[in-house]
């Protein structure tokens, strides 16, 4: 009979132990793998809801970009505000409006996987920052006066209204060294009075406020800088108008959004205020550097009344001449918003007459500056700077019931 050595059985435990141990660690790893596994599709769902739910708070704050005004809603169907915003995806939110621009915006996101929906939802305070144009007239490099004022005009104005009183700014970043606010032999008119009405000239110039302004005949300001960030381009999504083949903008010209990419000459035209497309306003896109902007007679004005200057807007980056090419020969009144922080505005005399805010690169008057600035301070609080001023991941039971109760993905 074979005899067993001493020990063997010993050797067998311990192998059948091993073995055991093994087979734990890797039952214990597998679970460990799979319930990782678990949470990485967790928080995968969740991020993926939660970007949904911030693309909802971005497409409300374009929608406040473009002008609302009271409380609205998009993604869900038979939303209170009537705005049902297609394109979200697996979004849906409500803007409510507070009051003097500020907005509390709710939205909720989902992740559709094969157990359901997994929601995320967010709370964003939103408000109105800072004017977009808050200048009547503004040079990003400079801003100069050249040869003696004379017959200067300046005045505060509410759109379609009557003349108020408050500040007319003029201002200038004096950027790449371009001077900033400079007047060369002449003063300007600081206050003035018109039926009763006072508008007082403020100067704002980034880097040496105090210097310069003073050469045009002002107190010290403090130094400020300006760098609103407004589109040049058109709005994602949004219809644009094809621009006319010659570029010539006159007459009556419908309500939309244009894009052009060529020179461009505005005027004499008016806007067509019976037309509600895009809010009733022509928006105007010239998205090609080389071009240049001509003005060739009154725009969005009508003799005798004050003008609506919300109703034209010109977005450009051209770095070219922006202004009238007639110089100081003839006038024009132009009424509207015109940002083209890239373009040279040199004018002879400076007749023309603006309404609104003017916004350029470089602003130059020569010889004998006829300084005509009606500022629209509606325009202060223009809707092109409204920032989140809170943010708060919340749960979905915190949302409010007006557009979400009774929804189903």
């Amino acid at each position: 009979m074979l005899k067993r050595n001493r020990g063997e059985e010993g050797n067998l435990i311990i192998a059948i132990a091993i073995i055991m141990i093994i087979m734990a660690a890797a039952t214990t790893f597998t679970a460990r793998a799979i319930a990782n596994n678990h949470t990485t599709v967790r928080v995968q769902n969740f991020a993926g809801a939660l970007g949904a739910a911030d693309r909802g708070l971005a497409d409300a704050m374009f929608q406040l970009a473009q002008g609302q005004t009271s409380s609205f809603c998009g993604g869900a169907p038979g939303c209170t505000g009537g705005q049902t915003v297609s394109g979200l995806g697996n979004v849906k939110y409500e803007a409510i409006f507070n009051g003097n621009h500020q907005w509390t915006i709710y939205s909720e996101g989902v992740t559709p996987n094969a157990t359901g929906n997994v929601p995320h939802a967010i709370r964003a305070g939103v408000s109105l920052a800072s004017g977009a144009f808050k200048y009547a007239a503004f040079g990003v490099n400079n801003f100069t006066l050249n040869g003696t004022v004379t017959g200067s005009d300046i005045r505060n104005f509410t759109e379609g209204g009557t003349w108020v009183s408050g500040s007319v700014g003029v201002g200038s970043d004096d950027a790449n060294g371009g001077g900033g606010l400079v007047c060369n032999g002449t003063t300007l008119p600081v206050s003035n009075s018109y039926s009763g009405v006072t508008s007082t000239l403020t100067g704002t110039e980034s880097n040496d406020p105090s210097s310069t302004w003073s050469s045009c005949g002002g107190s010290s300001t403090t130094a400020t800088s300006y760098n609103p960030v407004i589109a040049l381009s058109p709005p994602s999504g949004s219809t644009v108008l094809a621009c006319p083949s010659t570029g010539v903008f006159t007459g009556l010209v419908e309500p939309g959004i244009y894009q052009c990419n060529q020179d461009v000459t505005v005027g004499p035209l008016t806007v067509d205020s019976t037309s509600t497309v895009n809010g009733g306003v022509v928006q105007l896109y010239i998205d090609q550097p080389a071009s240049n902007i001509v003005f060739a007679g009154d725009t969005n004005f009508t003799s005798g009344s004050l003008p609506f200057s919300s109703r034209f807007q010109i977005y450009s980056n051209v770095t070219g001449a922006i202004g009238n090419s007639n110089g100081a020969s003839t006038a024009y009144s132009m009424a509207g918003i015109f940002y083209a922080p890239y373009a040279t505005l040199t004018a002879n005399g400076c007749k023309d007459y603006y309404y609104g805010a003017l916004i350029v690169g470089s602003y130059n008057c020569n010889g004998g500056p006829n300084l005509h600035l009606y500022y629209d301070s509606n325009l202060g609080n223009m809707g092109t700077s409204y920032g989140v001023s809170s943010y708060t991941e919340i749960g979905t039971n915190q949302l409010p019931s007006s557009s979400f109760s009774g929804f189903s993905w």
